[in-house]
Formats: C-alpha cells, sequence, structure tokens
C-alpha cells in the first residue's frame, strides 16, 4: 500500500477493485493490495485482501458529510472481484473486517479511514 503520509496523496489516484458479493452489497476499495500468510499447520494457505473503502466521505467545501459505504462485516460469500493485474477471485467463502483507522496526517478529505480485509483459504498443501 502507498504511503498515505503525503500531501500529495488521493485516493482517486491509487488503484481500485470492486467487490460483488451474493447479500447484493457491492463494496469498492482503493490502493488495494493481496497478501498471502504462511501455511498453516494443517496446510491452509490463506489470503488477505486489504485495501481502503473508497468514497466514504463527501467534501462539499462547506460542509463534509460522512457516506457509509456498503461492505460485510464477518462471513460472507464473495460472488466476484475485479482486480486489475490479477485472475478475477470468485465463488468464495470469505470473512471480511472493517477497522477504522482515522485519517492520516496530514488529512485529506478523501481517504475514507476505514481498512477493508477480506481473507479466504487460497490453498491446500499437501504433504
Amino acid at each position: 500500500m502507498k504511503d498515505h503520509n503525503r500531501p500529495d496523496h488521493r485516493i482517486a489516484g491509487t488503484e481500485h477493485a470492486t467487490l460483488r458479493f451474493a447479500d447484493g452489497t457491492e463494496t469498492r476499495i482503493a490502493d488495494w493490495q493481496i497478501i498471502e500468510d504462511a501455511p498453516t499447520s494443517q496446510g491452509h494457505v490463506y489470503q488477505t485482501l486489504r485495501g481502503w473503502i473508497a468514497n466514504t466521505y463527501a467534501d462539499t467545501r462547506d460542509q463534509v458529510t460522512h457516506i457509509v459505504a456498503p461492505a460485510p462485516n464477518g462471513p460472507a460469500r464473495l460472488l466476484a472481484a475485479a482486480l486489475r493485474g490479477r485472475e478475477p477471485l470468485g465463488d468464495l467463502d470469505v470473512d471480511c473486517n472493517i477497522t477504522t483507522v482515522g485519517q492520516p496526517y496530514p488529512n485529506t478529505w478523501d481517504h475514507p479511514g476505514y481498512l477493508f480485509e477480506m481473507t479466504w483459504q487460497a490453498r491446500q498443501i499437501n504433504d
């Protein structure tokens, strides 16, 4: 993920991903990355998609309106994920987590302050 503590940082200039879930929720995240964990003792390898929930503030210069973007928090069924430069993800049982981390310094109005993480079992390593 890019360093957000820069005066020129804007989420609009970063890579976005669109995630569609079985409950009809569609979530857009910005500045995403995928991390692969080391295998567990059972041989399960998990991957985590991390990014900022996009478009959660509207700045009209007269007032800042907080917009709650739809995103699951907990177990969910991912139907499809469009990730530029990677094979699309889909038809996965995932676990989602939304963390409020606040805005970086200096604050930028378009920084949402919500980190979205989605984890799934990517593969099984056989002995």
